[in-house]
């Protein structure tokens, strides 16, 4: 942890689980486990059959007189056998050596595993009526319409809002639905209903839903069907996707040996099954954002980033230096994947701070960037001047241009 001019860092890497050595502990409970087990098998074997030898014993001789002195002699016997080979010794013993690495990675899990999440969360408030919204959203956008219509009901949301967001994804869910069960005809005819929309956004579904029809018709050996339906529908595509259209026209020549012709990769099972999760995925993307609705679900993201950045939250709130602190005085960096990062931030090469609506990045004479409070702690006393830091080029304080993202 460095601090600065009243900033300060904390790097991401010093608050990551180390998943190596927890791997590295099961590794290990894994090979003791496997060595013990052989052994303490073996063990407990023996001593079975010390005890069903004990057992004969004393059947047999269960109808002679002698019987009162038998039970104790056979049972002395098998207690000096057992104390003799040591077996029950061995077990315990056993039993020791695999609990003791389970014991050491119950510790660790709880070193690197901390229960108590709230204090990553202390003192927010939570917009009870967005966050309720959010649920609706990925309760609808999910397709579980009944469980939602439950959340809005106990939630107290507005019913008549929640009612436009439920019809927004009824029809999407339906038509997702029947293209899970291999059926395109509702897709194609939302795409053709929508087929406007769809160029505005310069989306390729359309033509993508009737590629993949077409080669179902000629897989299935339909080749009239298939050639009326080429004609009919990929005129339209003429002008943006002639190319892939000569392409499919040449199945043609193959439509009796498809499965050793040049196209025989288009038509084999994982072609085909990845072909349908694209469709899937791009009518789920381009009717999200005709409908005005974002492409992913915002609480799923939420939870997907922020069970990324829970651990270093979590570092933060052990340091008790940092209670009370602004949280603008704070500056934590948090590896997110590419998918999740949907706005341009820029951070200040000389602070290493986010910049803000109230400390947004300025663009030097240079070209060089930096955050305006870093711009300004470069000024001396009254002065306008200063020098860039990496070039050093003199600045003068009017020719600095603020940047927007």
């Amino acid at each position: 942890m460095e601090s600065s001019s009243g900033t300060t860092s904390i790097s991401s890497s010093s608050s990551k689980i180390d998943f190596d050595s927890l791997d590295e502990g099961l590794t290990r409970i894994a090979k003791k486990q496997k060595t013990i087990d052989t052994k303490a098998i073996s063990d407990i074997n023996n001593i079975l059959v010390q005890l069903n030898t004990c057992k004969k014993t004393i059947s047999l001789h269960s109808n002679d007189m002698e019987t009162d002195d038998l039970i104790p002699k056979a049972i002395t016997k098998l207690n000096q056998t057992l104390i003799e080979s040591q077996l029950c010794t061995k077990v315990t013993n056993d039993h020791r050596e695999t609990h003791a690495p389970i014991s050491k990675f119950g510790k660790l899990l709880e070193k690197s595993f901390r229960s108590d999440i709230e204090k990553s969360t202390k003192d927010l408030e939570f917009d009870k009526p967005t966050l309720n919204e959010i649920i609706i959203n990925h309760l609808y956008r999910a397709g579980r319409f009944d469980l939602g219509d439950i959340f809005v009901e106990e939630s107290g949301f507005d019913a008549e809002e929640a009612k436009r967001t439920k019809d927004l994804f009824i029809d999407q869910q339906r038509i997702v639905g029947s293209i899970e069960s291999y059926n395109l005809d509702s897709a194609i005819k939302w795409s053709k209903e929508n087929r406007k929309g769809l160029k505005d956004i310069n989306s390729s579904l359309e033509f993508k839903l009737h590629r993949m029809q077409f080669l179902y018709l000629l897989s299935m050996g339909k080749q009239t069907e298939a050639l009326q339906y080429a004609r009919h529908n990929f005129s339209e595509f003429s002008s943006t996707n002639q190319k892939d259209i000569q392409h499919l026209m040449g199945a043609f020549i193959y439509a009796n040996r498809l499965e050793t012709s040049p196209y025989a990769s288009i038509f084999q099972m994982d072609s085909i099954e990845n072909a349908w999760r694209e469709v899937k995925s791009i009518f789920t993307k381009d009717s999200s954002t005709l409908m005005g609705v974002a492409q992913e679900s915002p609480l799923s993201i939420t939870i997907t980033v922020g069970v990324r950045a829970l651990p270093t939250f979590l570092k933060l709130s052990s340091f008790a230096m940092l209670k009370g602190a602004n949280d603008d005085s704070l500056t934590v960096e948090i590896s997110v994947d590419e998918n999740y990062k949907f706005h341009s931030i820029f951070a200040c090469p000389v602070s290493r701070e986010q910049s803000t609506k109230i400390n947004p990045p300025v663009m030097l004479q240079c070209g060089h960037l930096l955050c305006k409070n870093s711009m300004q702690r470069l000024l001396k006393s009254a002065s306008t001047r200063f020098k860039c830091p990496y070039c050093p080029t003199e600045q003068s304080l009017n020719n600095v241009k603020t940047v927007n993202f």
